[in-house]
Protein backbone atom coordinates (compact mmCIF):
# COMPACT_ATOMS: atom_id res chain seq x y z
CA UNK A 1 0.00 0.00 0.00
CA UNK A 2 1.46 3.30 -0.99
CA UNK A 3 1.99 6.03 1.58
CA UNK A 4 1.21 9.62 0.51
CA UNK A 5 4.82 10.91 0.64
CA UNK A 6 7.59 9.89 -1.75
CA UNK A 7 10.93 8.73 -0.33
CA UNK A 8 13.99 10.86 -0.91
CA UNK A 9 17.62 9.80 -1.09
CA UNK A 10 21.12 11.20 -1.27
CA UNK A 11 24.75 10.28 -0.57
CA UNK A 12 24.36 6.85 -2.17
CA UNK A 13 22.32 5.45 0.71
CA UNK A 14 18.69 4.44 1.03
CA UNK A 15 16.39 7.12 2.38
CA UNK A 16 12.74 6.92 3.43
CA UNK A 17 10.99 10.26 3.91
CA UNK A 18 8.98 10.96 7.04
CA UNK A 19 7.38 8.31 9.25
CA UNK A 20 5.26 6.80 6.47
CA UNK A 21 6.22 3.65 4.58
CA UNK A 22 5.31 2.49 1.11
CA UNK A 23 4.47 -1.15 1.81
CA UNK A 24 4.31 -3.65 -1.04
CA UNK A 25 3.87 -7.37 -1.54
CA UNK A 26 6.42 -8.83 -3.91
CA UNK A 27 7.91 -12.04 -5.22
CA UNK A 28 11.19 -12.67 -6.96
CA UNK A 29 10.81 -13.19 -10.70
CA UNK A 30 12.71 -16.46 -10.34
CA UNK A 31 10.29 -17.63 -7.59
CA UNK A 32 6.88 -16.04 -8.30
CA UNK A 33 4.96 -18.30 -5.88
CA UNK A 34 6.82 -16.98 -2.81
CA UNK A 35 5.03 -13.69 -1.99
CA UNK A 36 6.51 -11.58 0.82
CA UNK A 37 5.90 -8.13 2.36
CA UNK A 38 8.38 -5.40 1.53
CA UNK A 39 9.05 -1.67 1.73
CA UNK A 40 9.60 0.30 -1.47
CA UNK A 41 12.49 2.77 -1.18
CA UNK A 42 15.08 4.41 -3.43
CA UNK A 43 18.85 4.51 -3.34
CA UNK A 44 21.59 6.33 -5.17
CA UNK A 45 22.50 9.95 -5.67
CA UNK A 46 21.28 12.76 -7.93
CA UNK A 47 23.06 11.28 -10.94
CA UNK A 48 21.77 7.73 -10.52
CA UNK A 49 18.78 6.55 -8.53
CA UNK A 50 17.22 3.11 -8.42
CA UNK A 51 14.16 1.59 -6.79
CA UNK A 52 14.83 -1.04 -4.14
CA UNK A 53 12.57 -3.41 -2.19
CA UNK A 54 13.55 -4.06 1.43
CA UNK A 55 12.23 -7.38 2.73
CA UNK A 56 10.14 -6.50 5.81
CA UNK A 57 10.52 -9.79 7.63
CA UNK A 58 14.25 -10.20 7.05
CA UNK A 59 15.00 -6.61 8.07
CA UNK A 60 12.94 -7.07 11.27
CA UNK A 61 14.73 -10.33 12.05
CA UNK A 62 18.13 -8.79 11.34
CA UNK A 63 17.62 -5.66 13.45
CA UNK A 64 15.12 -6.62 16.15
CA UNK A 65 15.24 -10.40 16.40
CA UNK A 66 11.63 -10.91 15.32
CA UNK A 67 10.98 -14.53 14.38
CA UNK A 68 8.43 -14.86 11.58
CA UNK A 69 7.12 -17.79 9.57
CA UNK A 70 8.89 -18.43 6.29
CA UNK A 71 5.81 -17.47 4.32
CA UNK A 72 4.90 -14.39 6.39
CA UNK A 73 2.39 -12.24 4.54
CA UNK A 74 1.37 -8.58 4.56
CA UNK A 75 -1.82 -9.59 6.34
CA UNK A 76 0.14 -11.25 9.17
CA UNK A 77 2.50 -8.28 9.39
CA UNK A 78 -0.35 -5.79 9.80
CA UNK A 79 -2.21 -8.06 12.24
CA UNK A 80 0.83 -7.97 14.54
CA UNK A 81 -0.15 -4.42 15.52
CA UNK A 82 1.39 -0.93 15.53
CA UNK A 83 4.43 -1.92 17.62
CA UNK A 84 5.91 -4.10 14.88
CA UNK A 85 5.40 -1.31 12.34
CA UNK A 86 7.32 1.03 14.66
CA UNK A 87 10.13 -1.55 14.72
CA UNK A 88 9.96 -1.73 10.93
CA UNK A 89 10.30 2.06 10.64
CA UNK A 90 13.38 1.87 12.88
CA UNK A 91 14.78 -0.94 10.71
CA UNK A 92 14.20 1.11 7.56
CA UNK A 93 15.96 4.04 9.23
CA UNK A 94 18.91 1.72 9.95
CA UNK A 95 18.91 0.56 6.33
CA UNK A 96 19.11 4.21 5.28
CA UNK A 97 22.59 4.33 6.76
CA UNK A 98 23.76 1.25 4.86
CA UNK A 99 24.90 0.86 1.30
CA UNK A 100 23.33 -1.61 -1.11
CA UNK A 101 26.43 -3.85 -0.90
CA UNK A 102 25.88 -4.33 2.84
CA UNK A 103 22.16 -5.01 2.45
CA UNK A 104 22.77 -7.59 -0.26
CA UNK A 105 25.68 -9.28 1.54
CA UNK A 106 23.39 -11.31 3.83
CA UNK A 107 22.04 -14.73 2.83
CA UNK A 108 19.28 -14.30 1.81
CA UNK A 109 19.61 -10.57 0.99
CA UNK A 110 17.76 -7.88 2.91
CA UNK A 111 17.10 -5.87 -0.26
CA UNK A 112 16.55 -6.45 -3.98
CA UNK A 113 16.75 -4.18 -6.97
CA UNK A 114 13.24 -3.70 -8.27
CA UNK A 115 14.13 -5.24 -11.65
CA UNK A 116 14.45 -8.60 -9.86
CA UNK A 117 10.98 -8.54 -8.30
CA UNK A 118 7.39 -8.87 -9.45
CA UNK A 119 4.92 -6.67 -7.58
CA UNK A 120 1.77 -8.36 -6.31
CA UNK A 121 -1.42 -6.77 -4.91
CA UNK A 122 -0.48 -4.91 -1.70
CA UNK A 123 -2.58 -7.47 0.20
CA UNK A 124 -2.80 -10.60 -2.00
CA UNK A 125 -5.20 -12.51 0.29
CA UNK A 126 -7.72 -10.12 1.87
CA UNK A 127 -10.56 -11.59 3.91
CA UNK A 128 -13.06 -9.30 2.20
CA UNK A 129 -13.28 -6.80 -0.67
CA UNK A 130 -15.99 -4.16 -0.74
CA UNK A 131 -16.57 -1.86 -3.71
CA UNK A 132 -18.01 1.42 -2.46
CA UNK A 133 -20.54 2.98 -4.82
CA UNK A 134 -21.06 6.19 -2.89
CA UNK A 135 -22.30 7.81 0.29
CA UNK A 136 -25.97 8.73 0.20
CA UNK A 137 -28.25 10.65 2.53
CA UNK A 138 -31.01 8.53 4.08
CA UNK A 139 -34.05 10.11 5.63
CA UNK A 140 -34.57 8.78 9.15
CA UNK A 141 -37.85 8.96 11.04
CA UNK A 142 -37.36 10.24 14.59
CA UNK A 143 -34.05 9.68 16.35
CA UNK A 144 -31.83 6.62 16.28
CA UNK A 145 -29.92 5.12 19.18
CA UNK A 146 -26.95 7.28 18.16
CA UNK A 147 -28.96 10.47 18.57
CA UNK A 148 -29.29 11.18 14.83
CA UNK A 149 -32.21 13.42 13.99
CA UNK A 150 -34.48 12.87 10.98
CA UNK A 151 -32.69 13.50 7.69
CA UNK A 152 -29.17 13.43 9.19
CA UNK A 153 -28.23 9.79 8.58
CA UNK A 154 -25.91 8.88 5.73
CA UNK A 155 -25.19 5.41 4.41
CA UNK A 156 -22.31 3.98 2.39
CA UNK A 157 -23.57 1.82 -0.48
CA UNK A 158 -21.28 -1.01 -1.51
CA UNK A 159 -21.20 -4.41 -3.16
CA UNK A 160 -18.92 -7.33 -2.33
CA UNK A 161 -15.99 -8.03 -4.64
CA UNK A 162 -14.13 -11.28 -5.15
CA UNK A 163 -11.09 -11.45 -2.80
CA UNK A 164 -9.39 -13.97 -5.12
CA UNK A 165 -9.58 -11.69 -8.17
CA UNK A 166 -6.90 -9.18 -7.16
CA UNK A 167 -3.84 -8.99 -9.42
CA UNK A 168 -0.63 -6.98 -9.35
CA UNK A 169 0.40 -4.13 -11.66
CA UNK A 170 2.41 -6.42 -13.97
CA UNK A 171 -0.25 -9.11 -14.32
CA UNK A 172 -2.24 -9.80 -17.49
CA UNK A 173 -5.97 -9.19 -17.08
CA UNK A 174 -7.92 -12.41 -17.67
CA UNK A 175 -11.04 -10.77 -19.06
CA UNK A 176 -14.36 -12.56 -19.59
CA UNK A 177 -15.96 -12.89 -23.01
CA UNK A 178 -17.09 -9.29 -23.46
CA UNK A 179 -17.16 -6.61 -26.13
CA UNK A 180 -17.25 -3.77 -23.59
CA UNK A 181 -14.29 -4.15 -21.25
CA UNK A 182 -13.84 -0.96 -19.25
CA UNK A 183 -11.87 0.16 -16.19
CA UNK A 184 -12.57 2.39 -13.22
CA UNK A 185 -9.65 4.06 -11.40
CA UNK A 186 -10.31 3.78 -7.68
CA UNK A 187 -8.82 4.64 -4.32
CA UNK A 188 -8.13 1.41 -2.41
CA UNK A 189 -8.22 1.62 1.40
CA UNK A 190 -6.65 -1.25 3.34
CA UNK A 191 -8.05 -1.90 6.81
CA UNK A 192 -5.34 -2.97 9.23
CA UNK A 193 -7.08 -2.73 12.62
CA UNK A 194 -10.47 -4.37 13.08
CA UNK A 195 -13.36 -2.63 14.76
CA UNK A 196 -17.12 -2.13 14.92
CA UNK A 197 -19.30 0.99 14.82
CA UNK A 198 -16.25 3.08 13.96
CA UNK A 199 -16.81 6.84 13.93
CA UNK A 200 -15.61 8.94 10.98
CA UNK A 201 -13.11 10.66 13.29
CA UNK A 202 -11.53 7.33 14.30
CA UNK A 203 -11.64 5.72 10.85
CA UNK A 204 -8.17 6.79 9.70
CA UNK A 205 -6.64 5.06 12.71
CA UNK A 206 -7.93 1.72 11.40
CA UNK A 207 -6.36 2.07 7.95
CA UNK A 208 -3.07 0.35 7.16
CA UNK A 209 -2.53 2.04 3.83
CA UNK A 210 -3.86 3.60 0.65
CA UNK A 211 -3.21 2.63 -2.97
CA UNK A 212 -4.47 3.41 -6.47
CA UNK A 213 -6.43 0.53 -8.00
CA UNK A 214 -8.11 -0.23 -11.32
CA UNK A 215 -11.40 -2.07 -11.31
CA UNK A 216 -11.93 -3.91 -14.61
CA UNK A 217 -15.59 -4.10 -15.59
CA UNK A 218 -17.43 -5.88 -18.43
CA UNK A 219 -20.16 -3.28 -19.02
CA UNK A 220 -22.48 -5.58 -20.97
CA UNK A 221 -22.33 -8.28 -18.28
CA UNK A 222 -22.72 -5.64 -15.57
CA UNK A 223 -25.94 -4.33 -17.16
CA UNK A 224 -27.39 -7.83 -17.35
CA UNK A 225 -26.52 -8.62 -13.73
CA UNK A 226 -27.89 -5.27 -12.53
CA UNK A 227 -31.15 -5.80 -14.36
CA UNK A 228 -31.48 -9.24 -12.80
CA UNK A 229 -30.45 -7.82 -9.38
CA UNK A 230 -27.57 -10.28 -9.07
CA UNK A 231 -25.11 -7.63 -7.90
Amino acid sequence: SHAPSMPSCRDGNIRQAGSTMRLVSYSLRVAPQMVRPGVLVTHGDASHRAIVVLDCIRVLEHRHGHVAPRRASMRELLAAGPAILDDLRAAVSWAARQGMAELQATDPPLAYDWSLVKFQPPEPNPSSVRLVRGCFGVRASGRSGRGEAAGERREIRYVYGNPTSLIGPDAVVDAPDTAQLDFEPSLALFVGTAGRNITPEAAWGHLAGIAIANQWVARDLERNETAARWG
